[in-house]
């Protein structure tokens, strides 16, 4: 896949993500200096096969963004008392599942799924 392309699907990915979470941390709830992270790590596939699945996705400010990666271990705690251990479990499956069926990223149905779940939050 082209730079390019992991590009505009990353930014696609992230104006999904920080809709989706309502435009603010969901850590520590500030809407100022929002990024998104993915925080469950996989290496395979280039890193590209859970890259853009949105259970994998989280926005999340700058600072609590470093914390993450400074503190992981604390961090997945963190979340998952915010978020509940149902949502990690199903969560984690959801990637899981994600890893075992995705033998070839396939950029056209990435950016069209991206885009359509884009087109689905802001017709709401």
């Amino acid at each position: 896949m082209k730079k390019s392309q992991v590009k505009e699907l990353d930014k696609l990915f992230s104006q999904l993500i920080l809709k989706r979470d309502g435009g603010k941390c969901v850590i520590c709830n500030t809407t100022e200096r929002l990024c998104t992270h993915h925080w469950y790590k996989s290496k395979k596939r280039g890193g590209y096969a859970t890259r853009w699945t949105l259970e994998n996705g989280i926005a999340i400010c700058v600072g609590c963004h470093l914390d993450a990666h400074l503190n992981t271990g604390q961090f997945i705690l963190k979340l998952e008392t915010i978020k509940g251990r149902e949502w990690m479990d199903e969560t984690v499956y959801k990637i899981d599942v994600t890893l075992q069926s995705t033998f070839k990223v396939d950029y056209d149905g990435v950016k069209e799924f991206l885009e359509g779940k884009l087109k689905e939050m802001e017709d709401e």
